[in-house]
């Protein structure tokens, strides 16, 4: 049959028509189906809980790798005097970088990596299980008001839930994180010391001496109360912010722009209390504790708020407060960046294969 084809030179030109064996038609309708099939399967929720999860972890990993000599700092700054006023003890941990130079020169540059396998465990495990179980939820539409519009009220209530199952179950590894971080020769220690050497060491010391409940997951709840008001004040921020942006093209080339807008501002809306509630938790983990592994600084969350105002003052709430602040702004703003950039990633990625799906189907067709 005469089939005209276009091109520079307009030529009729005689193309012979195939003609198909049976075994080929069969393998054509079998992979159009297998493709049809492939195209009506439901979505796994194992599977896609499963990478709601890592890409929950992926954003953490990165922001701790990053920011972690800043939080050893953090964390001296917050212990240093404790339960002392302004003139009685001596302040060696000034300024970021200063702080940063001496550990160096003292404990060698390693130093301000201490305790940073738990510290990207911990990230894993509770920022995981907040993204990763929030993500889940708004799949399934529960962050959503009754007009289809993101709530920033269930938004706020799903980070706070979220936000204690990750911090409980990670509360172990805080633990051991801010009592390796602190480990440092006699001349630049501050707070109580706890001499460990290894991560392994920690958690084996610590379980032999007080079990579970009074050992690893002792202080659990301050860490509870830290993460569960800041993510509830962060992922409803986030959402009001992504709202508020949504007149830029989510998908376009102002998304990385939105992504780090929304992040930088949730990141600061969430700092205050993450800041001080911070200071709390770590004096509760790194205090030292009798033989049941009761706290003998602090009874309880209440108890370390009031003595530190008795005897610290106001001022005790102040200490390493804006290397804290800086920190989580940092550390959530390049946690949620990372976190929004992998979602969007992988609903082009769905989007493309279903493109894909469609095409083939109806060249079987």
């Amino acid at each position: 049959m005469a089939v005209r084809v276009r091109g520079v030179r307009s030529k009729p030109v005689t193309r012979t028509r195939t003609y198909l064996t049976r075994k080929e038609e069969e393998d054509k309708v079998s992979g159009s189906r297998m493709v049809e099939h492939e195209a009506q399967q439901p979505k796994s929720f194992a599977v896609d809980g499963l990478q709601d999860l890592l890409e929950g972890m992926v954003g953490p990993t990165v922001a701790t790798l990053i920011m972690h000599p800043f939080d050893i700092t953090r964390t001296r700054m917050q212990v240093q005097g404790e339960l002392l006023r302004r003139g009685f003890y001596v302040v060696m941990y000034q300024r970021t970088f200063q702080s940063l130079r001496m550990m160096a020169h003292t404990d060698g540059p390693w130093s301000v990596y201490r305790g940073l396998m738990p510290s990207i465990a911990y990230r894993q495990v509770t920022h995981g299980l907040r993204l990763g179980v929030f993500q889940v939820i708004e799949d399934y539409g529960m962050t959503l008001d009754e007009n289809l519009e993101p709530s920033v009220r269930l938004s706020a209530i799903s980070g706070a839930l979220c936000g204690a199952l990750g911090a409980f179950l990670g509360s172990p590894l805080q633990l051991v994180k801010c009592q390796l971080q602190t480990r440092a020769s006699p001349q630049i220690a501050v707070g109580y010391q706890h001499h460990y050497r290894s991560s392994i060491e920690a958690f084996r010391t610590i379980y032999r001496a007080h079990g579970l409940r009074r050992g690893l997951w002792r202080a659990a709840q301050a860490n509870v109360l830290r993460l569960s008001i800041a993510s509830a004040i962060q992922m409803g921020a986030y959402v009001q912010a992504k709202r508020k942006l949504s007149h830029f093209d989510a998908n376009g080339p102002h998304h990385v722009i939105t992504s780090t807008a929304a992040a930088v501002y949730s990141s600061i809306a969430a700092a205050p209390a993450v800041s001080t509630l911070d200071m709390i938790k770590t004096r509760m983990y790194l205090q030292p504790v009798d033989r049941r592994g009761r706290g003998i600084y602090y009874a309880s969350v209440l108890d370390c708020i009031r003595k530190i105002y008795m005897l610290e003052g106001l001022a005790g709430y102040s200490r390493g407060l804006l290397i804290a602040f800086l920190y989580s702004i940092l550390n959530s703003s390049i946690t949620l960046l990372s976190w929004d950039e992998l979602k969007r990633l992988r609903s082009e990625s769905r989007e493309h294969h279903e493109l894909v799906v469609e095409i083939i189907h109806q060249k079987g067709d």
